[in-house]
């Protein structure tokens, strides 16, 4: 447990640093039409959307409900030149279809007493079945993890924990270890200044050469 505890603690130096509905075709007000591409469509795996078929107007709906989750049907309508019931239709489809996976507050963790934030990379020494969804379970459990990952490449998850103090680290570690989950190796990184984050999907346009974020 001691080698555990010194591959997963940071470093002094880095602490310090619905279907019934009726379907409303969106047309005139402003071109509200689906712009002669046929309506959005999505293939699911496992639960998620993996191909999209989103017009213009699509778009723009989701880049005024990224900017401001709380903005009333009317006032998304109002700004993209659709009528309420067609701007409706075409939200409620979003979220049928995926896209739209629901609607939170964002929180400042700092502003609640967590101030310590931490990214964890953890490498698994069995990667059977059993032993990574024992993992899974116990990472779903932890209040002080925000976010998980499954990962390709050198480690197999990655982690993000925001917390009150290092403790809330330490005591995940030492639970991985008397759960007798193995670590084969594990890298954490103290977070000093969120740069950039929850930044909103920015959708550009195939005729402007920008298909990367389309």
């Amino acid at each position: 447990r001691v080698a555990l505890d010194a591959r997963w603690r940071p470093t002094n130096g880095a602490l310090r640093n619905n279907q019934g509905a009726r379907r409303a075709q969106a047309r005139p007000r402003a071109n509200a039409g689906f712009g002669g591409r046929k309506r959005l469509t999505t293939r699911k795996s496992h639960g998620k959307a993996v191909c999209l078929d989103l017009d213009d107007i699509d778009r723009q709906i989701l880049a005024a409900l990224q900017n401001e989750g709380r903005l009333k049907n009317r006032a998304i309508a109002a700004q993209i030149g659709l009528s309420p019931s067609a701007c409706l239709e075409r939200v409620r489809r979003l979220e049928r279809g995926g896209v739209i996976l629901g609607y939170r507050a964002i929180i400042d963790h700092t502003a609640v007493g967590r101030p310590f934030e931490v990214w964890g990379e953890v490498a698994l020494v069995d990667h059977s079945p059993d032993a990574v969804k024992r993992f899974i379970d116990l990472l779903r459990r932890t209040e002080s993890i925000i976010s998980a990952y499954r990962m390709a490449g050198r480690h197999d998850f990655l982690i993000q924990s925001v917390a009150e103090s290092a403790n809330a680290w330490d005591a995940l570690v030492n639970r991985v270890a008397d759960e007798g989950i193995a670590i084969a190796a594990a890298r954490t990184s103290v977070v000093v200044e969120r740069v950039k984050h929850n930044a909103p999907i920015v959708f550009g346009h195939p005729s402007h050469g920008d298909a990367g974020t389309y």
